[in-house]
């Protein structure tokens, strides 16, 4: 018998999402704006291309944020943008949903079960879990997701994406603010944990088992 660490040392990638508008739809590879009865025909027959043939997620993108720069991270991307098939609008443009998702975070939450009432009977599971991502809980994370929005915007701020008359869908209760402040805002009410929840049984080695709950060696 051991106690062990576990559930500890939860973690997970935060994401925020937003939504961007196109002047045309013709240029999105949504199935919403771009389905036909012919490209159904077609994938039907086998011809494995066009919007139903997509995945789900459009083009993405992996980058270091200037906050990783700064701590000697160069070689190591912290931050991965990707436009979702999920299709929305705004005053009537055609709008499609991107993440910006922090994929090295250094917050760490915690997993714990709540014995007392699966002594008395409870199993139901949602109700025995005390789950906490603790999300900005590292004084980098925020500043590194709200750097990673920065340089997203700015790519959709060149002349490439004006040209088709793209638009940032703002968030009513953050505008107002300057531009820091507003992406502070947004940031803290629009991120959230993915589904990639990882460490409530750590792997150690070394001087680092004391915090893991098997070794190197699964032992």
């Amino acid at each position: 018998m051991a106690d062990l660490p576990v559930g500890r040392h939860l973690q997970n990638h935060y994401a925020t999402y937003f939504n961007i508008s196109f002047a045309k739809s013709d240029i999105l590879s949504s199935i919403y704006y771009n389905l036909t009865d012919r490209k159904f025909e077609t994938y039907l027959r086998g011809v494995e291309d066009g919007v139903l043939s997509a995945e789900g997620s459009g083009p993405q993108a992996f980058f270091v944020s200037d906050i990783a720069k700064s701590a000697g991270e160069s070689n190591w991307p912290d931050i991965q943008f990707l436009q979702l098939e999920t299709t929305v609008g705004h005053n009537g443009l055609p709008s499609v949903m991107m993440e910006v998702c922090l994929v090295r975070p250094k917050s760490v939450g915690r997993l714990k079960l709540n014995t007392k009432k699966y002594l008395k009977g409870e199993r139901e599971d949602t109700r025995l879990t005390l789950l906490d991502y603790n999300l900005f809980g590292h004084d980098q994370d925020k500043p590194r997701l709200i750097d990673g929005m920065k340089k997203v915007l700015r790519i959709f701020n060149t002349n490439v994406f004006k040209q088709y008359g793209v638009k940032i869908v703002p968030d009513g209760p953050c505008v107002g603010s300057n531009f820091d402040a507003y992406l502070a805002c947004y940031v803290e009410r629009y991120t959230m944990a993915e589904y990639h929840s990882v460490g409530t049984c750590r792997m150690g080695h070394g001087s680092d088992e004391q915090n893991s709950v098997v070794d190197s060696k699964f032992k």
